[in-house]
């Protein structure tokens, strides 16, 4: 879950400058990781990385314009809107592939029944040299432009 600077901080987003300050330097003094030094390599890992974190809570809310600006992007911003996309991206991936399964189920129940002697023919869209000469269509146009060109001038058709 994704937290604000000022619950980081613990302080209301009403807060003065100096309870911020005084926010900061107590909890500074209580995640500082060179409490922990000599001791558990992770935890004190762990320490820095909230540290940082606090650091830059205090670094934006300190200051009247980065805080004023941070106020302004939180106020528009719905923090719970990033997992409602997710939740709501997962059930329609779901859903397609519900209906993909069902429409290939119906495709193959469909085939069984309409079985007849021109299935061996592959149709002009799906050959695989459709798609050779679609995507080389635009090269070979540019080199036939680019023969005519040089055969015109060189008969001293263009000059």
């Amino acid at each position: 879950m994704f937290k604000t600077h000022y619950e980081i901080l613990g302080v209301s987003q009403e807060a003065t400058p100096d309870e911020i300050k005084t926010a900061y330097r107590k909890n500074s003094h209580n995640r500082h990781p060179d409490t922990y030094s000599g001791k558990d390599e992770e935890l004190k890992a762990i320490f820095e990385q909230k540290f940082r974190e606090l650091k830059k809570a205090y670094d934006v809310l300190s200051n009247p314009a980065k805080r004023m600006e941070y106020d302004w992007e939180i106020s528009r911003k719905d923090f719970n809107h990033y997992e409602r996309c997710d939740e709501h991206v997962r059930q329609k991936k779901e859903q397609e592939k519900q209906e993909q399964e069902q429409s290939e189920q119906e495709n193959q129940s469909d085939d069984l029944n309409n079985k007849d002697s021109n299935t061996d023919q592959v149709p002009w869209y799906d050959n695989p040299m459709t798609a050779v000469i679609i995507s080389l269509t635009p090269i070979l146009i540019f080199f036939l432009v680019v023969f005519v060109y040089f055969v015109l001038e060189f008969f001293g058709v263009i000059i």
